[in-house]
């Protein structure tokens, strides 16, 4: 099944918008033009069949509906800015990486590794959880 959801260019179209206040500075952070930037928005209205901005002459400001979107849009950026980032960081051997253990399993033979494995991922933070009961994998982001 497909879903009816609109571009991720006019999603971002919007937010650079919504952020800035201005078609202008939001076509010269997406290198493209002031025009595109409108048509991205026009159709992005179309799409939704609500109005975003309100405007008058050269002025715009989000509706009741724009800043609620904007609010919604500007996470679903932020997720998408994250899961990329710790995805690329992942690949390239940066990152976090968390373990949990019990005790006994950390001195007699993660410790006697770690050196090694610490200076061939220079890039990589250790997050060590050790504890002698069960761990909840969830809970602990482990």
């Amino acid at each position: 099944m497909s879903r009816a959801l609109p571009s991720l260019n006019a999603l971002r179209t919007f937010e650079a918008v919504s952020r800035h206040g201005s078609f202008t500075s939001a076509a010269d952070e997406l290198n493209v033009t002031q025009s595109a930037v409108s048509r991205m928005i026009k159709g992005l209205e179309e799409h939704l069949e609500l109005q975003l901005f309100e405007r008058a002459g050269r002025q715009i400001g989000l509706t009741e509906d724009g800043v609620y979107y904007a609010a919604k849009i500007s996470k679903a950026m932020d997720i998408l800015e994250v899961a990329s980032r710790e995805l690329i960081d992942t690949k390239a051997g940066r990152g976090t990486l968390s373990i949990g253990m019990l005790p006994t399993f950390g001195t007699k033979w993660l410790l006697p590794r770690l050196g090694s494995f610490m200076q061939l991922h220079t890039d990589l933070t250790l997050d060590i959880t050790s504890s002698d009961g069960e761990l909840d994998f969830a809970d602990e982001r482990i």
